[in-house]
């Protein structure tokens, strides 16, 4: 497995954060888990670097 610190398709996502999203939401369903990723990478694309 490589590890990369940025997105190639999404440069501006922290995709850092991503492990602690997909924690925080594993148990809560496919299609909530799925609801939850794209509300996080709009809120990332919308507000980047905050």
């Amino acid at each position: 497995m490589i590890e990369v610190q940025q997105s190639a398709i999404f440069p501006q996502l922290d995709i850092a954060a991503l492990p602690q999203l997909i924690e925080a939401n594993r148990s809560a369903g496919r299609l909530a888990f799925r609801r939850s990723i794209r509300a996080w990478v709009r809120e990332q694309v919308s507000h980047p670097n905050t």
